[in-house]
């Protein structure tokens, strides 16, 4: 079978048909591949995001083929001149487009043929197209520039700090600030190199990104950035800009995933917070001490330490302004009035469920009553903070909802 396709790529319709041809055309397709798989015969070229495959698969047949053409690539001098980027083109040059190499029992590659059991391996368009693919759906590789199609590969990144990372690095009593720190019981090497992969849509610049750290921008506003730098077993993290609060809501859903895959790890965060002398006091959220990632319900946990930890929690949408609880409780400005309305605008696209229709009436009533009437930044806050923590809120609802947390002073 390999012998019919030199770029070893096969679709579901295909393994169909070796399925019949080995004379059991009643076995379920799916526990077919899965045996192929678990066997090691099959690789599937895009994440199981569920449990079925479909006609849209795609499947690598000769495992040689794909671990020989990632080593390459990662190991190749040009990689490491480049530091870890490299563009679509320089694969066809790594993996020397249409010209056959042979691997042999031994796993000796040689560019001449040995043995008749020796493993021919070829790289043409097509199959460098879906290998390329590949190293980026499995988070291998990250995306720098995908209109020139340039990848990196983090292992290969530069050692030293970016030349302009003081512009990044604030004070650590600039209002505009929030402080945040993740401290780990140990940290595997490449743990950094997950989270920057799960990251890759928030690097705007990848001369910000480097071995031991990135800057992460927010995905609509590029004046909003998180300084993100490894010190030992800690990632210190630094988020400047109007809407820190949903970046902060991202950075940490990311350390959260790759945490999942760690399950002898615990780790737990800190949070700057001003204390009554203006100085900054690095406080234990209690939330992760005793995070059991092997658990049944991490999941829940996940969503739940996300939401409390950097939305919900004043302390922690901005742990460095000043407590506004002796403001006017009974003014907001007409920015906040458009906010809610542009929130009452998102919800009404929704499914109308009890608590979507609840918020909806409070939206409502905030924008009835105006500038000023009695208790209307709390009613602004209580809104926030439903929208925020609601199961199936959008982007736009979780960045508006951040937004009004900061107008309402929560």
């Amino acid at each position: 079978m390999q012998d019919e396709h030199i770029d070893n790529i096969y679709t579901y319709e295909e393994l169909k048909e070796l399925r019949n041809s080995l004379g059991d055309k009643t076995q379920n397709m799916d526990s077919f591949i899965d045996s192929m798989v678990n066997y090691g015969y099959l690789f599937r070229a895009k994440p199981k995001s569920d449990k079925y495959y479909s006609d849209e698969d795609k499947f690598i047949w000769q495992r040689h083929w794909l671990t020989y053409g990632v080593y390459e690539l990662i190991n190749s001098p040009l990689t490491r001149k480049n530091y870890g980027t490299l563009t679509r083109k320089n694969f066809d040059e790594i993996l020397n487009i249409n010209k056959a190499s042979y691997i042999n029992k031994n796993g000796t590659i040689s560019d001449k043929e040995q043995d008749k059991e020796d493993e021919k391996i070829l790289y043409d368009k097509k199959g460098i197209d879906v290998l390329y693919n590949i190293v980026l759906d499995y988070k291998w590789a990250v995306s720098s520039r995908p209109k020139y199609k340039e990848i990196i590969f983090p292992h290969a990144l530069k050692l030293d700090e970016p030349e302009n990372l003081n512009k990044y690095l604030l004070n650590r009593n600039e209002d505009n600030l929030s402080l945040l720190e993740v401290e780990f019981t140990t940290l595997p090497k490449d743990f950094f190199f997950s989270f920057v992969a799960l990251a890759e849509k928030h690097i705007s610049d990848s001369k910000l990104l480097w071995r031991k750290g990135a800057v992460l921008f927010d995905l609509y506003d590029k004046t909003t950035f998180a300084t993100v730098i490894m010190e030992n077993n800690r990632m210190k993290i630094q988020i400047s800009g109007e809407h820190r609060a949903m970046l902060m809501q991202f950075v940490t859903n990311y350390i959260l995933i790759v945490l999942r895959g760690y399950t002898s790890i615990k780790a737990r965060i800190l949070l700057g917070v001003k204390d009554e002398k203006d100085n900054i006091q690095m406080l234990d959220t209690q939330l992760m001490n005793i995070l059991d990632t092997n658990s049944a319900d991490f999941a829940n946990k996940v969503t739940k330490t996300i939401k409390e930890s950097s939305v919900v929690n004043n302390i922690t949408v901005n742990g460095n302004i000043e407590n506004m609880q002796n403001g006017d409780n009974n003014t907001i400005n007409v920015e906040t009035i458009n906010k809610v309305q542009e929130a009452q605008k998102e919800l009404e696209k929704l499914e109308q469920t009890q608590e979507v229709k609840e918020l909806i009436a409070l939206a409502k009533e905030i924008i009835q009553n105006g500038k000023r009437s009695p208790n209307i930044r709390e009613k602004v806050t209580k809104f926030a903070k439903g929208i925020v923590t609601m199961d199936n809120a959008s982007n736009a609802l979780v960045k508006l909802g951040g937004t009004l947390l900061e107008l309402s002073g929560a």
